[in-house]
């Protein structure tokens, strides 16, 4: 009889342990379940819209704007028949980065919207590897983006602290010392469905 309830015991331990590794995510099948995968995104040939942020991108970009210009740009884009794009803030433009995990949204770097300031910027907000990105030319960001010739992007400036920038050949985030600097932009909007 102490050998049936041993028997039974093990078995029940045993159908617990597999119930509860289904249940926890990734059941190891490689059909992966990890929740760290790259959401899809829902591209055209002009945007890319993005379903975790509800942010809709400017597929192409803008080369060679100081900041000035490159707000002026966005405010003034119409494409894809709407008009109301914006230049992304620094929170918005980090969740384009992939493959450099302290700058991705969410990661070790504290430089976001609401902390723009010298204390914000540390050594893990420097980014990863020059072109070594999952992106084409190494670039860190998607392959929807494609590829850029000037690979740092500008965010808005609100004159308290440093002026920022992301520079998408290392994923790192840039203290940019003018405004005046021919970098790149790609507006955003936000999705209303």
């Amino acid at each position: 009889m102490k050998t049936f309830k041993l028997l039974f015991v093990l078995i029940f331990l045993g159908l617990v342990s597999m119930t509860t590794l289904v249940a926890c995510g990734d059941d190891d099948d490689d059909d992966d379940d990890d929740s760290n995968e790259i959401t899809e995104f829902t591209c055209d040939e002009e945007t890319c819209t993005d379903p975790d942020t509800g942010l809709i991108w400017q597929r192409a970009h803008k080369s060679g704007l100081n900041l000035e210009e490159a707000i002026s740009y966005c405010e003034n884009l119409n494409l894809s028949g709407y008009n109301d794009w914006w230049l992304p803030t620094i929170s918005e433009l980090r969740f384009l980065i992939k493959g450099c995990d302290a700058t991705e949204s969410g990661g070790s770097c504290g430089a976001t919207v609401d902390c723009n300031s010298w204390e914000c910027l540390d050594d893990s907000c420097s980014g990863c590897s020059q072109n070594s990105g999952p992106g084409p030319d190494g670039l860190y960001w998607r392959d929807e983006f494609g590829t850029s010739n000037n690979s740092t992007f500008w965010v808005p400036h609100d004159s308290s602290g440093p002026i920022l920038g992301i520079d998408f050949s290392t994923g790192g985030i840039l203290h940019l010392y003018s405004i005046d600097g021919g970098y790149s932009t790609r507006c955003a909007r936000q999705f209303y469905g």
